[in-house]
């Protein structure tokens, strides 16, 4: 392996008053292996990485924003864009969001989009042991990336903001894995994991992403005391498909698993009571969601009203395996969709399964024909596995 460089080479001073970023500029710009010692890095513009950079920073390593530093759309703490083979490990990353607040125009389609860290178009990236801490939306955000992977990061933010997704995927990210995720207090204060194939670009943080397909994603050991929600997954339009999740365990403020298809977000993606959407809506094939077991914050708004699995988009092969809450919330939803059938095993509370609109259940497997509702009103169960229907009535 090539010997790494010390930032201080390149004029870093690491005490927090003077900006290092003119000095991170000149080492990113030379490519190769970059150590970060301890210190505490003021930076005050955006630092971007070439193909063949990779960053090693010393566990207490602090590298900052600057109050002010971001301002327009395309700033970043650090952003990398078509570049192969970066990688970063180490350091506290913070995006010192009281001192780089958003526009609060959600729709400005200039001012930045709050966004710490970001990769698009990248290939090969790596992520390790890094804490992320007050980004203004996301913490990490990939955009058609292609095998990465992302492990042992903690979110960690005094300060919390609307939309903290911890990792978000937007379209055209593939072959990823992610292990160890963990959020510590509320953070993150939105998804944990988001795997946002479909999303409305009119909004400030994805005004420079795209919609497109996501598939093959591993993720496993995803845990926070009290996040917004551990995964999210929301399509529309576009494939997901080949995703293996496993691990997930905490508190959570909402859902342990959204497919919502965005229903219920502030800029959904079509109006949700147009009959065109009611009956079902989404590309979602091959997921498989195993050892879950969360329970929901007793102070949260949505407490004993949302299920923690929200299912409202049509899906095809779908499973999940040990599924373990407790609490009164409601377990599991499957509204506004096509026609499934659910199999389930090991239900701890069958007669908490509450079918309508014409669903029939036999022992443990259900018919849900369109526009029907199925619900799962407390406990867990063994396994769950659901098939699209393609009956007359699709």
């Amino acid at each position: 392996m090539s010997e790494y460089k010390d930032i201080s080479v390149f004029g870093a001073a690491g005490d927090g008053m003077a900006d290092d970023a003119t000095a991170f500029r000149r080492a990113l710009d030379g490519g190769g292996y970059i150590r970060i010692p301890s210190g505490r890095y003021l930076i005050g513009s955006t630092l971007h990485m070439r193909s063949g950079t990779h960053i090693s920073a010393a566990k207490d390593a602090v590298i900052v924003l600057a109050d002010g530093a971001l301002k327009k759309r395309g700033d970043y703490l650090l952003t990398a864009d078509n570049a192969d083979d970066i990688s970063i490990s180490g350091g506290v990353w913070d995006g010192n969001n009281p001192g780089n607040p958003r526009d609060p125009d959600m729709f400005s389609s200039t001012a930045f989009p709050g966004i710490m860290l970001n990769f698009h178009g990248v290939k090969g990236l790596a992520l390790r042991e890094m804490t992320l801490r007050d980004p203004e939306t996301f913490y990490v955000c990939l955009c058609d990336a292609d095998g990465f992977l992302i492990e042992d990061i903690v979110f960690d933010s005094p300060n919390i903001r609307p939309n903290q997704d911890g990792i978000h995927l937007a379209g055209g990210c593939r072959r990823g894995v992610i292990r160890r995720l963990r959020g510590v207090g509320m953070s993150p204060n939105d998804d944990v994991l988001a795997i946002n194939a479909d999303d409305y670009i009119g909004r400030i943080e994805n005004h420079d992403l795209h919609n497109g397909d996501i598939t093959d994603i591993v993720a496993d050991d995803i845990s926070a005391e009290c996040c917004h929600t551990f995964i999210r997954i929301a399509n529309t339009v576009s494939d997901v498909s080949r995703i293996f999740i496993s691990g997930v365990r905490g508190r959570c403020a909402n859902f342990a698993v959204n497919m919502d298809a965005l229903r219920y977000c502030r800029t959904p993606l079509f109006p949700a009571d147009d009959e065109r959407y009611t009956c079902g809506v989404g590309r979602a094939r091959d997921i498989h969601l195993k050892d879950i077991c969360v329970s929901r914050a007793e102070a949260s708004d949505a407490a004993g009203s949302r299920a923690l699995i929200c299912l409202e988009t049509d899906v095809d092969d779908l499973t999940i395996e040990n599924f373990r809450t407790s609490g009164k919330s409601p377990s599991l939803k499957m509204v506004n969709t096509h026609g499934h059938t659910l199999e389930f095993e090991g239900i701890e509370k069958p007669e908490s399964v509450i079918l309508s609109g014409g669903a029939a259940r036999e022992g443990d497997i259900i018919k849900k024909p369109t526009h029907a509702s199925v619900t799962l009103e407390q406990g867990g169960f063994d396994s769950l596995r659901i098939t699209r229907n393609m009956e007359s009535d699709i």
